[in-house]
């Protein structure tokens, strides 16, 4: 894995796809809106299904927030959209079919053709304001980085 962007610094502008291969640019297309990016291996795995099953039980407190979770693997995006439709996720999970967004930010881990769990908190300026990087098996909870985006609210 490569060096994660620096906390305060302003994030690199990467684009992912969404269903029927659509372009989602970040941060450009969330301007002044939060974004929690959560970089997850693989779609359908236990952890990362359990990961966001707790995002989307706290969908509310997100919304309250002005925070738009987004879900990102490099996974292609057909894997994307069931995914979402399977967990009944009220945001959107987007594809880095090309790895290179991934490869931008540091998270891909290159051996494995796929992303480390790793969360990124945007603000709407497109700076970086968190991140953390879990091990594989680490299951995220939401409490762990409402309360950043509660200072930034």
């Amino acid at each position: 894995m490569a060096e994660l962007p620096k906390v305060g610094a302003r994030f690199p502008s990467i684009t992912l796809h969404t269903k029927g291969n659509a372009p989602v640019r970040i941060p450009e297309d969330y301007r002044g809106k939060t974004v929690v990016l959560s970089w997850y291996p693989y779609a359908f795995s236990p952890v990362c299904t359990e990961e966001f099953e707790g995002f989307t039980r706290v969908a509310r407190e997100f919304q309250h927030l002005n925070a738009h979770v987004v879900g990102a693997s490099c996974d292609h995006w057909y894997t994307t959209e069931a995914y979402k439709h399977s967990l009944g996720a009220p945001f959107p999970f987007l594809s880095d079919w090309s790895k290179e967004a991934s490869r931008a930010v540091g998270v891909l881990e290159e051996k494995l053709g796929r992303p480390d769990r790793v969360i990124q908190v945007i603000d709407g300026e497109g700076v970086l304001r968190w991140q953390k990087h879990y091990e594989t098996k680490h299951c995220p909870q939401a409490d762990e980085f409402l309360g950043e985006l509660k200072k930034l609210a």
